[in-house]
């Protein structure tokens, strides 16, 4: 069940990136906004690979911290200013 929502997820993501270089600048950039804001996905992907009792460890807590910034910047920060400016 997840396996086929990530695998559609990045379907749309794709397809709406590669049309956004087709169509307009604005879907382009809408698209581009999309993949940074998935940046993030990629600490907690790496992090969730941890089992409970080695979340102590050194690298899941620094991935902790990476993914919390990442996300706060990314998607608390430039996705509502993005909407504000561009919207």
């Amino acid at each position: 069940e997840l396996l086929s929502q990530i695998k559609f997820h990045h379907f749309i993501m794709i397809t709406g990136f590669i049309a956004g270089m087709h169509i307009a600048v604005g879907f382009l950039n809408i698209g581009l906004l999309g993949l940074s804001i998935e940046f993030s996905s990629i600490f907690l992907n790496y992090r969730l690979l941890y089992d409970k009792s080695e979340l102590n460890l050194k690298l899941p807590t620094i991935l902790q911290i990476l993914f919390f910034i990442a996300f706060v910047f990314l998607r608390m920060v430039m996705l509502p200013w993005y909407y504000f400016r561009f919207g």
